[in-house]
């Protein structure tokens, strides 16, 4: 009887496509078909293949596929959120860079705020409470935080952007300050 591989829910890069022969002698009941598991390094949900038997000689297949589960064991990425130092108030929007330690095929999303916990206050700053999703490969992601530029004369003053909830993602480093020249 012969047998194939058949992609479910893998895809290339998963496993080894396998297809064979298998005969058995009189008296054998089982047999043992081999599929070569491909080990990768990004975190993915749990996949299904399957292998199809047909053709078989005086005998009858009363099952003809059987299936496969790859569990995956990869760790999920882990999520930072990078410092920025702006020269002026007049540098508006500060930019952050959110960035995953690798890619997932997974959907990721990152929740983050901004928090007064530095000498900036809400009159320094427009006050963001939001989410970014990476798609599946996505590494990279780009958040605002509007700047107010008043017309006082100060010194530095920080304030923190928080990473405060993740899906599909585990936080290594959960903090971004803004750090502003405001000297007029």
């Amino acid at each position: 009887m012969s047998y194939s591989t058949i992609d479910n829910t893998t895809e290339a890069g998963d496993y080894t496509a396998t297809t064979g022969q298998v005969s058995f002698a009189p008296n054998e009941q089982t047999k043992t078909i081999n599929i070569g598991i491909l080990d990768d390094t990004i975190d993915e949900d749990n996949e299904t293949l399957q292998v199809q038997l047909f053709g078989a000689q005086n005998a009858s297949i009363a099952d003809a596929i059987g299936e496969i589960t790859i569990t995956d064991n990869d760790a999920e990425p882990t999520v930072s959120i990078a410092d920025v130092s702006t020269n002026s108030e007049a540098s508006l929007p500060v930019s952050l860079q959110i960035t995953l330690s690798s890619a997932s095929e997974k959907t990721v999303r990152v929740d983050y705020a901004t928090q007064s916990t530095g000498s900036a206050s809400s009159a320094d700053y427009q006050s963001v409470d939001s989410f970014v999703s990476f798609a599946p490969g996505e590494t990279n992601k780009t958040v605002t935080v509007p700047i107010i530029d008043d017309a006082l004369s100060e010194g530095n003053e920080t304030f923190e952007v928080v990473i405060d909830g993740t899906t599909n993602t585990t936080v290594a480093t959960g903090l971004g300050t803004v750090d502003s020249n405001n000297y007029r």
